[in-house]
């Protein structure tokens, strides 16, 4: 009787145990983490230098019930609920783990942020800081203690470097795919905004681009919003989210006024969106609005499947582009490829005392001969290690040792940051050259960089 007994009650705790795994899985499956899509884009980022991988800041939502809620990180890798993203390439062999904490902003929404990156599988890197990735396709697998949650592949090519025997490498995927409108907190008052990720890609790092916006009512063919005309947007070798605002068509009633969510949603029907670059057609959207709301569609749509569904939140409408891959790409990884062809000017001399120095495989020069050949005034404060250098109305700020810097207030992310060494400040010679609008040209044979401004050129000779 004892014996039975005994099995008794451990069949009770079995099925006890059975009892609250089924209710907490039925729970996590009526209502799964969900990442928000904006910020996975965001977060998810390559050095174009370096060609490593890192995750910056994402949101959460849906999150399990933490162990212990009281922590400021519940969520944590040394002594809290486990939250982690594997790294894996085309084969399935898995490359590393990203491990991170998360805390709670809101009722529902968790702010998650990288604590630290365990390189795995063979010839891994011990202490790596982050994933070092070759041209070829990856996934990122999402995980809590209950199972994966999210899965986002993705790809990375290279092209050639203006400097060189240098590459920079580039994400491909959804980021080229999806853009979404958007009107804060879903009141139709508010402005509307179409958002979108855009990069460059070519041999250099950045370049300006003319973006233009149109959406037309498919039922007539109606003009019905633009971006604002003869504007410029500054481009990097990295996805960066634009919030374009629309506004009315500059010909119509109400010209170059700024559009609410009501202008664009007060009539159902189907809608286009295309976007032109520098004049030439980039990308296609189409959406439709039903109820006086936007529907939701594929990926998006409420049903989607949470592992690979893009969720927006209440307030962000996502798109997927309808010519996805139609579109010539860029160019991809070849020995082939020439960067574009600078014309040096006859009037050319040596900077004096420009000597670079490399740092994460970019050329720096010294603060002072650099800014005196780009004619801009300098200044150095001390107390903050802070650049400020000036001409005419463009306004360039970076600090010793940050990461980023501004132009004209404008953040700017940097490969390499300023650096002090033995007495000399040291600045990145092309983001400073192409914030003053200077062309920066490399001749492997002669090792000399040119920099290039009308009919001027100065050459910095980089030793062996």
């Amino acid at each position: 009787m004892k014996r039975h007994g005994t099995v008794s009650s451990q069949v009770c705790a079995v099925m006890g145990l059975i009892a609250v795994l089924l209710a907490a899985t039925s729970a996590y499956a009526a209502d799964p983490p969900r990442l928000l899509f904006s910020r996975l884009l965001a977060g998810v980022q390559l050095n174009a230098t370096a060609g490593t991988l890192s995750i910056d800041t994402l949101m959460c939502y849906n999150l399990p019930q933490p162990t212990d809620p009281n922590k400021y990180y519940p969520y944590n890798a040394d002594d809290g609920d486990k939250l982690w993203a594997i790294l894996s390439d085309a084969s399935g062999a898995e490359l590393g783990r990203f491990d991170f904490t998360a805390n709670k902003q809101d009722e529902n929404i968790w702010v998650l942020n990288q604590q630290r990156f365990t390189p795995l599988g063979e010839g891994a890197q011990s202490g790596a800081m982050e994933a070092k990735l070759a041209p070829g396709k990856y996934v990122l697998d999402f995980h809590v203690a209950a199972g994966r949650f999210y899965s986002f592949p993705f790809e990375v090519t290279q092209v050639p470097s203006s400097n060189a025997g240098e590459t920079h490498s580039y994400l491909e995927g959804d980021w080229s795919n999806w853009g979404y409108i958007y009107y804060q907190g879903a009141d139709t008052t508010q402005p509307l905004v179409w958002k979108v990720f855009l990069r460059h890609k070519g041999p250099s790092y950045r370049a300006d681009k003319k973006v233009e916006v149109e959406i037309t009512r498919d039922a007539d063919g109606k003009l019905i919003a633009t971006y604002r005309p003869d504007v410029t947007r500054s481009l990097e070798a990295r996805w960066i989210r634009h919030d374009l605002d629309l506004i009315h068509p500059m010909q119509g009633t109400g010209g170059g006024a700024y559009m609410t969510g009501g202008d664009l949603v007060g009539r159902d029907g189907g809608y286009t969106l295309k976007m032109k670059m520098d004049g030439q057609h980039y990308a296609t959207w189409r959406f439709t609005v039903q109820g006086g709301k936007i529907v939701l569609a594929g990926r998006a749509a409420p049903e989607a499947d949470p592992l690979t569904c893009v969720f927006g939140g209440p307030d962000a409408w996502w798109c997927e582009r309808a010519d996805a891959g139609t579109t010539p790409p860029p160019p991809t990884t070849t020995t082939t490829t020439q960067p574009e062809e600078i014309q040096i000017p006859f009037n050319r001399g040596m900077i004096p005392d420009a000597t670079p120095i490399t740092v994460n495989g970019q050329s720096l020069v010294p603060l002072r001969p650099i800014f005196q050949w780009l004619e801009a005034d300098v200044k150095f404060d001390a107390a903050t290690q802070t650049i400020t250098a000036t001409k005419g109305t463009r306004v360039v700020t970076l600090k010793v040792g940050g990461m980023s810097a501004t132009i004209d207030g404008n953040p700017v992310q940097l490969e390499a940051p300023a650096t002090a060494k033995e007495g000399t400040t040291y600045v990145p010679l092309r983001f400073v050259a192409e914030a003053f609008d200077v062309a920066v040209k490399w001749d492997a044979e002669k090792r000399l960089i040119y920099l290039i401004k009308g009919d001027r050129a100065g050459m910095i000779h980089v030793p062996k």
